[in-house]
């Protein structure tokens, strides 16, 4: 975690630290490739070197100058929260479980997303002519999908109290910015009690970054996560995604993974 002046790291194995002077994320990286060196953490070392190496790129100025950037009027800002929830000229209606009802523009959604331009564009207006759209997704979890696509800003508590229920909508809805902000979320919230379901999560919505991290923590814990019989009923509740894991665990741990760690 990082502000102008100040920056504390929480690593496996060492006392959480706070230093309050002022740093670069290039300093930042130094000092966490040296604490997880210091715990023998060479996979995270190794994944370190390669940031290092991008963030030696971006600190240049060559490089920087060479990123395009484009300034958004702040009266568009202004314009789209307007439009956030307002039933002014909104033309579809998201009908909850819980009741809400929440208005939206299909141009705004479309705009968004591939999945929503192909069902305006489609009979969907024949099929549904009061323009109500009945979904399962709670009131709180459509206004946070709602808030990021005209807005652009996350709902940063609801995506760190339901971090999974926002990658399954933004992936259903095919919204990838907010699919990856989730699939970070879930990825700080893995622990050995809700591994399994975010196994299945990441399988279930495709998400490769967040199978990978899945079978990355088995790997980090050794063996003997994988004998609790909570988890080891993937077996024969998911023996396709049993397989996969298994497969990966043993690639990562393989000669060549070894070669590396000691290098």
């Amino acid at each position: 975690m990082t502000s102008d002046n100040l920056f504390l790291w929480d690593v496996e194995g060492k006392e959480r630290s706070v230093v309050n002077h002022p740093t670069t994320p290039l300093d930042l990286a130094m000092v966490l490739k040296k604490t997880l060196s210091k715990t023998h953490s060479y996979e995270h070392a190794d994944v370190m070197d390669e940031a290092l190496a991008v963030m030696r790129q971006f600190s240049s100025e060559s490089w920087r100058s060479q990123i395009p950037t484009i300034q958004v009027s702040k009266s568009l800002i202004d314009m789209m929260r307007g439009l956030l929830l307002s039933e002014t000229l909104s033309d579809i209606t998201f009908v909850c479980p819980d009741g809400s009802r929440l208005p939206a523009h299909k141009c705004i959604l479309s705009a968004a997303s591939d999945y929503f331009r192909a069902v305006f564009n489609g009979p969907w207006a024949e099929n549904n002519p009061n323009g109500e759209w009945t979904t399962e997704n709670s009131g709180d979890v459509m206004k946070g999908v709602l808030t990021f696509i005209y807005t652009g800003k996350e709902d940063t508590s609801l995506m760190q109290v339901e971090p999974e229920a926002m990658l399954s909508v933004a992936s259903e809805y095919g919204i990838v910015p907010l699919m990856e902000l989730a699939e970070r979320c879930c990825i700080r919230r893995l622990t050995p009690s809700n591994l399994k379901e975010m196994l299945q999560l990441a399988d279930l919505r495709s998400s490769t970054t967040l199978k990978e991290a899945c079978f990355d923590y088995v790997h980090q814990r050794g063996a003997s996560l994988l004998a609790e019989p909570q988890f080891l009923s993937l077996a024969s509740e998911d023996p396709q995604i049993w397989k996969e894991l298994t497969f990966a665990i043993a690639s990562l741990s393989g000669p060549a993974s070894k070669r590396r760690r000691c290098a």
